[in-house]
């Protein structure tokens, strides 16, 4: 009984940890059909280390142009077999009405040290789901 008990526990807490990083992967603001996604670049910069340059037009913020980007990221992690990604560093300009993500991230099929990493299947599953594009 109390090994049931303990079982029940851990998945309650598996649940939360991954509803956790569903929600961390996307953020507001995705729902909106005003929102085009533009296009994205991915340029590596060194063995384990990508550039992603992702712009999209008509964004209530600067975070879906963040997510395009997170999207792209994960993308390129799972197609070169990796399963994790961090990011680095990011920036965001806007001119106009469209908004562009700069955002550098090492990508690995270690869990990485530190914060902002993220497990690329879980933001790819996210990304499908909120209709943002992972081309």
């Amino acid at each position: 009984m109390q090994r049931l008990g303990i079982a029940y526990l851990l998945l309650i807490g598996m649940v939360g940890l991954v509803s956790a990083c569903e929600r961390s992967g996307i953020d507001d603001g995705f729902g909106d059909a005003s929102v085009t996604y533009l296009n994205s670049t991915t340029y590596v910069l060194e063995d384990g280390l990508i550039n992603v340059v992702a712009t999209v037009e008509n964004a209530r913020s600067d975070k879906v142009a963040l997510a395009y980007a997170r999207c792209i990221a994960s993308r390129f992690a799972i197609n070169r077999g990796f399963t994790f990604a961090r990011m680095v560093a990011n920036t965001t300009k806007q001119q106009g009405t469209r908004r562009t993500a700069t955002a550098i991230y090492s990508v690995s099929a270690e869990l990485p040290q530190g914060e902002r990493k993220l497990d690329a299947e879980v933001v790819a599953v996210s990304c499908a789901e909120n209709g943002i594009p992972m081309v």
